[in-house]
């Protein structure tokens, strides 16, 4: 696409998009599907990046390397998952407690849970990176 004015605009907003992103992965404690809609959200900022600046120009700024994590995403989102359910912690409460009706005690547990949502997150943005560029070079 070789239009300045969208090519300025996305400039602009994408670190919008992505810190609205981050705000959403972090009130994912509190929010029932927060963390796999934060993710959605940051893995299409870079989609747009790449609608907007060609295929060349997004694996420059997000290298190759990034699409060889999923396996160790993936594996941190199931350490953490099980950190917390053999600690003791029932995740399901956790989410109906909330952040600020859970105890003195408690914190320690929706610390553990944004931990998860966090992994929850990377792997939702990876994995739509990474389908996405696929299928963009299949069309090349």
């Amino acid at each position: 696409m070789d239009d300045l004015i969208v090519k300025t605009i996305i400039r602009i907003v994408t670190p919008f998009i992505y810190l609205y992103g981050v705000y959403i992965i972090l009130n994912a404690s509190v929010s029932p599907g927060g963390s796999f809609a934060g993710g959605a959200i940051m893995g299409s900022a870079l989609v747009l990046y790449t609608i907007a600046f060609g295929l060349e120009k997004a694996e420059k700024k997000v290298p190759n390397r990034i699409f060889k994590w999923q396996r160790e995403v993936l594996l941190c989102f199931l350490f953490m998952g099980f950190v917390t359910i053999f600690m003791g912690y029932d995740v399901l409460k956790l989410r109906e407690a909330g952040a600020y009706a859970l105890e003195m005690g408690q914190v320690v547990k929706v610390d553990l849970l944004n931990l998860v949502n966090i992994g929850i997150a990377m792997k939702v943005a990876v994995t739509l990176i990474s389908l996405f560029h696929v299928f963009i070079k299949e069309d090349y």
